[in-house]
């Protein structure tokens, strides 16, 4: 598993996955969260705001190409982050 790091945006949910963006200093990364439980915590977050480092592999049979997260830390996290308690369980 790599670690990736940048702003956190684009946060969507569909089929029950968060699905997001990760705009990093080297390009874009389209991420998912499968743990619905997290995903909908991760709705609440403002987009644009957030600087998260996200360790995961890419899926080749996945057409479109997202990084399958593992795990995830919020590096500038505030209160908002603290009450939310989002963390991969």
């Amino acid at each position: 598993m790599k670690n990736y790091v940048g702003l956190l945006t684009n946060v969507e949910i569909r089929d029950s996955l968060a699905r997001f963006t990760l705009e990093t200093e080297s390009g874009t990364i389209k991420c998912v969260i499968g743990n619905f439980f997290v995903s909908m915590k991760f709705l609440m977050l403002h987009n644009n705001k957030y600087l998260i480092s996200v360790k995961g592999s890419f899926d080749p049979s996945n057409d479109e190409n997202h990084l399958i997260v593992k795990d995830f830390k919020i590096i500038n996290e505030d209160e908002f982050v603290r009450e939310l308690d989002i963390r991969m369980q």
